[in-house]
């Protein structure tokens, strides 16, 4: 298989080739870390939404990669009287972190109420995200009534919140978010 080792940056293109010599009529599957995502006919792999398809049984094309694409690909050629098999391993390349999600701006809220604004990012690293009020981080700002809290989700996006409890006229301004990547 071609390449033997593919590094691609998320939401690029990376193609695998299954090295054959033509000749007697071959059976051509493709897998993934162990499980089947496709064998020569099919048009495109399962619950990829078109991502992931052959341009012929034995190119192997993946379009805008994603975090969940990185791993060990074979294919395995089955003829009449042998079976081979090849690998390739995708590894994600550095990309800069994106935003996922982010919350409605110009949003008001009534004083003493109780308010919770979420973002999430993704990146090859995981980011870290903090947060500001009027340009400024709010780490320690009234910190009995604001408290933020991050987690990572399966899908390697990081989820942050900001609570604000009891909220106050002083607390308001422009909100914003930023992803720093840490390795």
């Amino acid at each position: 298989m071609s390449p033997e080792y593919l590094v691609a940056d998320m939401t690029s293109t990376a193609t695998f080739v299954c090295n054959v010599s033509q000749g007697q009529p071959l059976s051509i599957m493709w897998v993934k870390d162990g499980q089947s995502i496709m064998v020569a006919g099919t048009s495109s792999a399962t619950n990829t939404g078109g991502r992931i398809r052959l341009i012929e049984p034995h190119v192997l094309n993946i379009r805008s990669v994603v975090r969940e694409d990185a791993g060990c690909y074979q294919c395995i050629v089955q003829a009449e009287d042998y079976s081979i098999q090849a690998t390739g391993e995708l590894k994600l390349g550095d990309s800069p972190p994106v935003f996922v999600d982010t919350f409605t701006e110009g949003l008001v809220f009534e004083q003493g109420s109780q308010i919770s604004l979420k973002c999430s990012a993704s990146s090859t690293l995981l980011p870290q995200i903090r947060w500001f009020l009027d340009g400024q981080p709010i780490d320690g700002y009234a910190p009995r009534r604001l408290t933020t809290a991050d987690f990572v989700k399966s899908s390697g996006h990081v989820v942050s919140f900001v609570n604000i409890t009891n909220a106050k006229v002083t607390d308001g301004g422009q909100v914003n978010n930023f992803q720093q990547i840490y390795s």
